[in-house]
């Protein structure tokens, strides 16, 4: 394909004296201001001018520690519409040292507020180009301000070969529904435990954009999703202008079964102004029985954020905790879950999902460690799932059920069991020191130095003799180094691990001990 950057040139000086005739006829309207914002690739650097609605950009953008110089033009009114931003390379040698000579992004982007603090939400097409012509197409979306953890990096439309543009560390995708929605997500590796996010969120079978970003070591962390309407109309037409998630999640597998829970807050946009918040609960993969909804943060009326057909709440004790549980009809026997559980005094977010037909049926609960600490004391999450019956409404709803419990550490297994519970909750029946929630002291293992730059040495007791396999992972889950794997005697063990060729950032060392799985952080700095 070739397309020649000179029309595009060609349309930026056309609009640039348009708008410098305007703000001619009408300076006293004209506005400046500044925003960075960072694509997965850069952080750029850029101040806007203009007026009603018309506005020029420059500024630069880092690639590899060099500032290329960037100018744009669009139409901005009410803080949404179309961008353009061109990126000239003040080293051009028609690509022949690695970089190409311009590259131009264009679509659509949300700008809201003033100063330090100016958030950016953009997305659309980008292309490069070697002496005038066309060289590689994809995609872009960005966010701002800007993150100190993004930094720019050694691949992006600014490279001249093609593998340079979707080498991002590593990528996977999923799917998961809040309730509301059916989201389609690829995350990709930003380093250091930080990652970007693109996709498409369902509403009423129209597509709407999807950017976001996070840092999300070892699986779980905090989450920020944006979506974008591509009619924004201010509203008028029944829907928003865009709304935001954020809150946190944890991601487990990889390919059509990766897994994804996530709790948090919502707050939808029109022309730039928050017009309602709310909660969200979701999981994944999607299921088919779960669809888009006439109702959710995409619509612009207040009755349609909370009109989830029929919604009732239980209280019931599994002899651990007690669990206060809403769950919301979403149509044919399915519902969505949300919720909390007390542990030692803290509150877990609980969400999850089933099929309940006549009131009898499956059951699946995530709980959420507000506070992980890589299961030095608490699970980082557990799941509950097997069957259950509810009856009844109000403060005397029943609820009985039983199945199987998975406690997590850094998304890796870390117990297994059975859990059996009833409601209403009973208030002799407090949260007790055990259970799934718990890490639990039955092996214990030492890590020193940790951090680790070069060696590390694991220390740990055995009480009798045991299979023991320790192994180290990497933030992707995949294993990196296999420390031992043999039956050893009671007694005191030593062994080394070889972090030399390791690089910086989080890993999880798994031991598994005649069957059961006991995980342990290990940060690497070089």
């Amino acid at each position: 394909m070739k397309r020649s950057i000179f029309p595009l040139f060609a349309l930026f000086f056309s609009l640039l004296c348009f708008s410098s005739k305007a703000n001619t006829a009408s300076t006293s309207t004209t506005t400046t201001n500044s925003v960075c914002f960072n694509d997965g690739f850069y952080n750029w650097n850029i101040t806007y001018t203009g007026s009603a609605g018309s506005y020029t950009a420059t500024g630069t953008v880092n690639v590899d520690g060099t500032n290329w110089s960037v100018y744009g033009s669009g139409n901005f009114g009410s803080h949404m519409g179309s961008v353009e931003f061109h990126a000239s390379n003040p080293n051009a040698d028609g690509c022949q040292g690695g970089y190409v000579d311009s590259f131009t992004y264009w679509g659509n982007a949300q700008i809201v507020g003033n100063g330090s603090s100016t958030t950016f939400f953009g997305s659309g097409n980008w292309a490069n180009y070697c002496s005038g012509s066309v060289l590689f197409t994809g995609s872009w979306a960005a966010s701002g301000p800007c993150s100190s953890n993004l930094k720019s990096m050694p691949y992006g439309p600014a490279k001249n070969k093609a593998n340079t543009q979707t080498n991002k560390n590593a990528s996977n995708s999923v799917c998961f529904n809040d309730g509301f929605y059916n989201w389609n997500i690829t995350y990709t590796d930003a380093g250091g435990g930080n990652y970007t996010a693109t996709g498409t969120v369902n509403v009423d079978g129209t597509n709407w954009w999807v950017y976001g970003w996070g840092s999300f070591g070892a699986h779980m962390g905090s989450v920020e999703f944006h979506a974008s309407n591509p009619n924004a109309d201010g509203c008028q037409g029944g829907y928003v202008d865009s709304f935001t998630y954020w809150g946190n999640a944890q991601i487990t597998g990889n390919g059509p079964n990766t897994t994804f829970y996530g709790s948090g807050s919502w707050a939808n946009y029109c022309s730039g102004s928050v017009l309602f918040t709310g909660s969200w609960a979701a999981n994944g993969p999607c299921s088919s029985s779960l669809v888009s909804l006439p109702y959710g943060p995409a619509k612009n009326k207040a009755n349609t954020q909370t009109n989830k057909n029929t919604s009732n709440s239980v209280c019931f004790n599994d002899g651990f905790y007690n669990w206060n549980i809403t769950y919301t009809d979403q149509g044919a026997g399915n519902y969505s879950v949300t919720g909390s559980l007390s542990v030692d005094g803290n509150i877990w977010t609980v969400w999850g999902s089933g099929n309940f037909v006549g009131h009898a049926g499956t059951v699946e609960l995530h709980a959420h460690n507000p506070s992980p600490d890589g299961c030095f004391s608490y699970s980082d999450s557990f799941t509950y799932w097997g069957n259950a019956q509810i009856v009844g409404n109000g403060p005397n709803t029943t609820f009985s059920g039983s199945g199987n419990w998975t406690s997590y550490c850094f998304g890796g297994v870390l117990f297994t069991g059975y859990w059996a519970a009833n409601g209403p909750c009973n208030s002799a029946l407090k949260s007790r020191p055990d259970g799934p929630a718990k890490h639990g002291n039955i092996f214990s293992m030492k890590i020193s130095p940790n951090p680790v730059k070069n060696s590390s040495t694991l220390t740990y007791n055995l009480a009798k003799e045991s299979q023991v396999k320790i192994t180290v992972f990497n933030y992707m889950q995949q294993p990196v180094q296999v420390v031992v794997n043999r039956k050893e005697a009671s007694g005191n063990h030593n062994y080394s691990i070889n972090a030399s060729s390791l690089t910086s950032g989080s890993y999880r060392v798994v031991a598994v001990v005649d069957g059961k799985y006991y995980t342990y952080a290990l940060q690497v700095a070089k």
